[in-house]
């Protein structure tokens, strides 16, 4: 089986580092332990990490990180084919869209459907022709996660992984690592999620937030000890990481290692300390954001024995009952059954195509003709509903790269009608117009747009105005609010990269944090409000205007 080989590689990976480090990994109950401040003391003497994230951070000033082509030693120097090119920029818009269906619009339907074509046709490219490949396994192998299936989503997985990450911020493998270990422990093979936790820790990866990977693999570990009846070292290792993770947002984690730290004090018989995680367990479960129902069967889970043991018989029924619910709704919505049930419309469809070319294929005669004429009809009447529907396309993205092109300094809103400028109070003042000349100099000559976290506060005390009067100004000059004023710069940029990436070198994906988005649904959201358009919709209608092609 695929998995099989990533044990290989997994335990390739532990080799090695550990030859690279001249020593064997440390032995006995703490071994862990030892591996995670080992890395630590390394990093404090050779600052291997910390000089590597101060290049990064120059590089991303300088707006040259993410650049893939300098990773010569990871995608190789070939030019791809013609064909291979069209084949990459088809898995760019599947990638793109999948992710749109499943993480912003949560089609889950749609989602997996495309995930199946994805999934066919990435063999067919090598990562030196498309250097998204391995990401675009995880987001399979992480989306099968999502759904409980497992196997499925260990076997994606282990094509995620490699020794050579892409660039400083390529976190695949220890991604994939990460997930493959919470899959085996889902399964109860407890060693071998133990080993990926391992290989985390043993990697040679030096990628952004690492020291944060090191943590993660350690609470993770100590997870697999609490579930295993190892409750003090349990302790041990998720209190050694407890205030390195504390300091994140990320609430899912915190509540899952809450929930270690209260059962391993609940089964120790430690019920104050117990009931102290309780709550925690509770809080952060409730601001997890990423696979929240998870959470919540736990804090459940948790309360009802709690509450048991101290005998609190009704507190117990309740969050029972809670417990029962939640595991009704949950199966309805994130099960295996339902990628089935998916996975057979897919296969149905591709059966029912192969069907209707086969019955073709041997029709004769009179019946091919009656056939041939009725298909070439509606053909005809759906080529022409098509092409109406993708005319109105094309001319949206052909108006959003005329928008992005124009001498127009300030941005303006394709999908919203603007009050004309004669209907506005009165003419600006001349305070007004050296403000947003200001505005303008720090947006256009600065790029100030690109900084995700800008606000209106920041920009106006970087210009030393009043913050009522910049944003006063913006809505005078151009009205909209400020967000909307900084997204406007923002998608320009965004259509300006995608209508010269002629050459396939930027993906979508990338592309949102690069213009200065914090997170990619933001993007799409804006994207589409200015454009009317996806950005998959966009860079494919665009290239069809430019080819003069109907599709």
């Amino acid at each position: 089986m695929r998995y099989r080989r990533h044990i290989s590689l997994a335990l390739l990976l532990l080799t090695d580092t550990i030859l690279a480090f001249g020593q064997p990994a440390a032995v006995g109950p703490d071994a862990d332990l030892s591996l995670y401040y080992e890395w630590q003391e390394r990093e404090g003497r050779d600052s291997v990490y910390l000089k590597a994230y101060q290049r990064y951070q120059v590089e991303k000033a300088a707006g040259t990180t993410g650049d893939t082509a300098k990773n010569s030693n990871a995608i190789g120097k070939s030019s791809p084919s013609k064909t291979k090119r069209e084949a990459a920029r088809e898995l760019e818009e599947l990638s793109a869209l999948f992710t749109e269906e499943f993480w912003v619009e949560k089609d889950y339907d749609q989602a997996f459907y495309i995930g199946f074509q994805l999934e066919e046709k990435l063999p067919q490219v090598s990562e030196s022709e498309y250097p998204g490949k391995r990401k675009d396994y995880f987001k399979l192998g992480e989306a099968y996660y999502r759904f409980l299936d497992n196997y499925k989503s260990i076997e994606l997985l282990e094509e995620a992984l490699s020794p050579v990450p892409l660039s400083f911020e390529d976190q695949t493998n220890l991604d994939a690592l990460k997930i493959i270990g919470i899959c085996y422990a889902n399964i109860a093979d407890w060693q071998r999620s133990d080993d990926y936790f391992r290989a985390t820790l043993l990697s040679g990866d030096i990628v952004l937030d690492r020291p944060l990977y090191n943590a993660f693999a350690i609470s993770h570990l100590g997870c697999n000890a609490m579930l295993t009846g190892r409750y003090d070292l349990a302790l041990r290792l998720s209190a050694a990481v407890w205030p390195t993770l504390r300091e994140t947002d990320d609430y899912g984690h915190l509540a899952g290692m809450c929930y270690c730290r209260g059962r391993s004090y609940l089964e120790k018989g430690d019920f104050k300390q117990a009931s102290k995680w309780v709550d925690s367990l509770a809080y952060f479960a409730r601001k997890d954001t990423y696979n929240q129902t998870k959470r919540i069967k736990q804090a459940y889970s948790l309360q009802a024995d709690y509450y048991t043991v101290l005998g609190d018989a009704r507190q117990a029924k309740v969050y029972n009952d809670s417990l029962v619910g939640i595991y009704k709704t949950s199966e309805q919505d994130y099960t295996s059954q339902y990628i089935a049930r998916t996975a057979q419309e897919y296969n149905n469809d591709k059966l029912s195509a192969q069907a209707a070319e086969l019955k073709i294929s041997r029709a004769r005669g009179i019946i091919i003709a009656v056939v041939a004429l009725l298909s070439i009809a509606v053909a005809l009447v759906i080529a022409s509903l098509y092409r109406k529907k993708n005319a109105a396309y094309k001319a949206l993205a052909r108006k959003a790269e005329e928008w992005s092109r124009s001498s127009e300094s300030l941005p303006v809103l394709i999908s919203v009608d603007k009050t004309d400028a004669t209907n506005r109070a009165e003419l600006p003042t001349k305070e007004e117009g050296r403000i947003m000349s200001l505005v303008e100099e720090e947006m256009t000559g600065k790029h100030a747009y690109r900084e995700a976290g800008i606000t209106a506060d920041a920009l106006a005390d970087r210009l030393g105005v009043h913050r009522n009067s910049l944003s006063r100004v913006i809505n005078s000059a151009t009205g909209s609010n400020f967000s909307q004023y900084v997204n406007g710069y923002r998608i320009r940029e965004a259509v300006r990269s995608l209508s010269e990436s002629g050459d396939g070198k930027v993906y979508i994906d990338e592309l949102s944090e690069r213009v200065g988005f914090a997170n990619h649904t933001s993007f799409y959201r804006a994207f589409k409000q200015f454009t009317g358009l996806s950005p998959a919709e966009f860079r494919k209608n665009r290239d069809a205007e430019l080819k003069n092609i109907d599709f």
